[in-house]
């Protein structure tokens, strides 16, 4: 990318020696950083110590260098992040805790709600039936069904603090399901509009014909769907092509129109938009859905599909299964922008371009 960056980091550093553990962190410019200790040293000659921070405006070809100083920082507890009871209140949102997931987020710049209400709840993960077919789908995707569903807040789960610092505050809710246990994370930051998503399935037993999936229903009441792809972006219903797939022999047409296929393969990023703002979601997996698969919603639920158990297309009656048995870990970042921040950054955009 032609443009700066700030993301959280984190890094792991030697602690023996280090000024009896009382340090500053600045960059090069001897500018003061705040840090946030995740994890505390031990002690010992190989004593180490992990730390999350903010690296701000980092070139797009080159690089910011940071250091550990002597002294302590000074008013790093005031970045706190608020909790009250099942409230979040961050300078950025004002979010709402429900058993599973996250009932409301309130972005405070755009003065609107981003949740829809419904039966899933954001960062909320489901399971459902699916029986797909291997590597083919044949004639059409197939979609899964309400058989054995699962979803967290269904168990009455509810969030435990985790870090609360000047860096960022992480909550988490773990319950067992019949065929695994399911934790989930939520990481809001002081200083940067975003917010962080984990879902772990924890010791799944590779249960046949499972899918797994995460939540986030929008509250955008025509919202236009859209997704990376290698060089390209597409937009749901707009940017397809204007007809069917095709066939790969007479007897597997695809005659689905493409407007209406899902799910679909994406690259980094999906979200939804409308005329007030858009929601961008980074994708840790290959594929996404907006359809809510629970029943009616006229309102877009993206969905990234963390994971599914399937048996081969091989007519044999001995093909083999792909159970996935074991842990798998997913990370999403949230980010919503208003309008006017879209508009502008089109505008640099087109100036990037031109310059290149």
């Amino acid at each position: 990318m032609s443009w700066t960056r700030s993301d959280p980091v984190e890094a792991t550093v030697s602690t023996e020696g280090i000024y009896d553990n009382a340090f500053r962190l600045v960059d090069e410019t001897g500018r003061q950083v705040e840090y946030q200790v995740v994890s505390s040293p031990v002690g010992g000659t190989n004593a180490m110590m992990t730390i999350s921070f903010i690296a701000r405006d980092i070139p797009s070809i080159g690089y910011a260098t940071y250091y550990l100083v002597p002294g302590r920082t000074g008013d790093a507890d005031k970045l706190r992040i608020n909790i009250t009871g099942d409230v979040v209140d961050t300078r950025f949102y004002k979010v709402e805790l429900g058993s599973g997931g996250i009932k409301s987020i309130f972005d405070k710049e755009q003065q609107r709600e981003l949740i829809a209400p419904g039966r899933l709840l954001a960062g909320e993960v489901f399971s459902l039936q699916s029986v797909g077919n291997g590597a083919g789908e044949f004639t059409s995707v197939q979609q899964p069904t309400m058989e054995g569903f699962e979803k967290m807040g269904q168990y009455g789960s509810r969030w435990s603090l985790l870090e609360n610092g000047p860096v960022r505050t992480v909550l988490e809710t773990v319950h067992p399901w019949r065929n695994c246990t399911v934790r989930q994370r939520v990481t809001f930051y002081t200083m940067a509009r975003r917010i962080d998503f984990q879902a772990d399935i924890l010791g799944f037993n590779g249960e046949r014909s499972r899918e797994f999936r995460m939540a986030f229903p929008v509250a955008m009441d025509s919202a236009r769907v859209s997704y990376e792809v290698p060089m390209g972006v597409v937009e749901v219903g707009r940017t397809e092509l204007p007809f069917a797939p095709g066939f790969s022999k007479p007897e597997q047409i695809y005659n689905t129109p493409c407007r209406d296929i899902h799910p679909r393969e994406v690259q980094d990023w999906f979200g939804a938009a409308d005329d007030k703002g858009s929601v961008t979601i980074s994708s840790d997996v290959a594929v996404f859905d907006w359809v809510d698969p629970t029943g009616p919603n006229a309102r877009a639920v993206l969905q990234p599909l963390l994971l599914a158990t399937r048996r081969s297309c091989n007519e044999s009656p001995l093909a083999n299964w792909y159970l996935q048995r074991g842990d798998h870990h997913f990370t999403f970042s949230f980010f919503p922008m208003p309008a006017r921040r879209i508009a502008a950054g089109r505008t640099a955009s087109r100036r990037r371009n031109h310059c290149l």
